[in-house]
């Protein structure tokens, strides 16, 4: 067993965090990769006092870039220094007795433990949750892989973009910005101007090029996906992002157009029960026929070309709901 020297020289059982924090006087074990490790620099960031288990060797994350004064070096790492800032860490081997017994120490102060290992592995190590809950029975853990513990893809890796896939949020988002998350990922951020989509944006304001091609590959795509994440659907959230009860306490003025019965992008249904769910909406019909969409993905419209139709009807409402 290594530890580094923030640890070595202290107890393990000594709690760091401060109790006049959010979370202060709890302690988390954040034995996870880069799938798992925001989540324990979240806790972190309110007060928890969380340790940083890392195998012989360091965290993989540690050779991830890009690295400060481009040196690649484990220590350098920016990506690493990010999601780990306020935790301690320590190093220990976990297919060793003296690292597990080590482990089960820190389980035994500890209230929280996040790891993200191949499902079996923990349990091969006699560290799964079942083996730990029945020594330490305030234990909460939570194990983070792509297809969960069991079933056919169990044992699968993916990254984001398979995992958005198979989610069907890249069907779903995919009509505006899907073609640019791989045409990034292959080629990079100058693939995204050759996009048809994209060429009305830099004919609108050229400048719009330059602003493209200056942003970090990596960003654009996490922008793109948090997007698409905006048609995932949520239980107890017709609205992605607001709480049906948060939904039902506005009063505001809301003027809700019905979409139409052949708009598949769009579901009739969704449009009337957000108007329902809204107490101050008023659903109206659209002044175009119920196949907009689809002359729209036809070519028969370009993109909103059309919306200033809207504009007689909005006006109306405006003049009497928000007087």
């Amino acid at each position: 067993m290594q530890a580094t020297s923030n640890l070595a020289t202290e107890n393990l059982t000594t709690r760091a965090a401060s109790h006049d924090s959010a979370l202060g006087g709890l302690r988390i074990i954040d034995m996870s990769g880069l799938a798992g490790q925001y989540c324990g620099k979240m806790f972190a960031d309110l007060g928890a006092d969380v340790i940083l288990v890392e195998p012989p060797g360091g965290s993989p994350t540690r050779r991830d870039g890009p690295f400060l004064s481009a040196q690649a070096h484990h220590e350098m790492s920016l990506t690493f220094s990010y999601f780990n800032s306020g935790k301690r860490s320590i190093v220990l081997n976990l297919d060793t007795a003296g690292g597990q017994m080590l482990l089960r120490k820190l389980v035994s102060k500890s209230d929280l433990l996040i790891e993200s290992e191949r499902p079996g592995v923990m349990a091969a190590r006699r560290l799964n949750y079942d083996s730990l809950v029945s020594e330490f029975s305030n234990i909460v853990m939570t194990s983070i892989t792509p297809f969960g513990q069991t079933g056919p893809y169990a044992h699968y890796e993916a990254e984001d973009i398979t995992l958005l896939a198979l989610g069907g949020l890249l069907s779903l988002g995919g009509y505006y910005c899907a073609p640019a998350v791989p045409a990034v990922w292959n080629g990079g951020m100058e693939t995204v101007t050759n996009i048809p989509s994209w060429k009305e944006v830099f004919e609108r304001y050229p400048p719009n090029r330059d602003i493209l091609l200056a942003q970090d590959p990596k960003e654009f795509i996490a922008v793109m996906e948090r997007w698409m994440e905006a048609y995932c659907s949520c239980g107890g959230e017709l609205i992605p992002g607001l709480p049906d009860d948060d939904a039902r306490g506005l009063d505001i003025p809301a003027l809700v157009f019905r979409s139409g019965a052949s708009d598949y992008n769009h579901p009739r249904e969704t449009s009337e029960q957000v108007a329902a769910l809204l107490p101050n909406a008023q659903l109206v019909e659209p002044p175009w026929p119920d196949t907009e969409w689809i002359d729209r993905a036809r070519g028969i419209w370009q993109g909103f070309e059309r919306w200033p139709l809207l504009a007689p009807q909005l006006l109306e409402w405006a003049q009497t709901a928000l007087r």
